[in-house]
């Protein structure tokens, strides 16, 4: 069961699948084996029915709260800190990710190799911590926080759209114009001209 776990949260098309052990181990040395493992939770036997079925159900609402969280939240500035749907220690590992995103957005050199090195995750870990929490790969997230950044300076200062394709590291115009129609379904020129707030 462990080495079944271990393998489906090491393959990058399975390891955002939420993995429940069920097991006659019930020390707590070998509930914390089963987390280390990568199960995102441990039900000892025997086992009620009706107990598993809740946890089953808390851990796909959880996770389908999550994914809906961040697809719906394009604009809003530090929404990860204040959101009631994540819990404590996901909110803080994610707005870690966020504020070395946000420090480094500039930098060419701002990868999933970056942030790997940042939070001494392996390439695995961090895919799959980012993948369960946001349906995004490391390199969608960095993406979404350059984006959220271009309409934040679009909202709020009178830099033209080159400086602010320069100033959120992307480096490739039609990419950026592409991807952030993607997100706004309008170009940043029109984003501009229905959003903008300074004076």
């Amino acid at each position: 069961g462990l080495e079944f776990c271990h393998k489906m949260k090491e393959t990058i098309s399975t390891c955002q699948i939420p993995f429940i052990l069920l097991s006659a181990r019930g020390s707590e040395e070998q509930h914390m084996e089963g987390y280390e493992s990568g199960a995102d939770a441990y039900i000892d036997k025997p086992f009620n029915t009706l107990h598993l079925k809740m946890r089953i159900r808390k851990l796909l609402e959880y996770q389908e709260r999550l994914h809906s969280f961040f697809n719906n939240n394009k604009d809003n500035d530090l929404y990860i800190l204040k959101a009631p749907e994540i819990e404590d220690e996901d909110k803080i590992f994610l707005n870690s990710v966020v504020k070395i995103i946000e420090e480094n957005i500039s930098s060419e050199d701002l990868n999933a190799a970056f942030l790997e090195k940042k939070f001494f995750l392996s390439k695995m870990q961090l895919y799959r911590k980012l993948k369960t929490l946001t349906n995004m790969t490391p390199g969608e997230f960095i993406k979404s926080i350059r984006l959220k950044e271009t309409g934040n300076l679009l909202r709020t200062t009178n830099l033209n759209v080159l400086e602010i394709f320069f100033r959120t590291g992307f480096n490739n115009q039609s990419y950026f114009f592409r991807e952030f129609k993607k997100r706004y379904q309008c170009s940043p020129n029109e984003y501009r001209e229905q959003n903008h707030l300074a004076g």
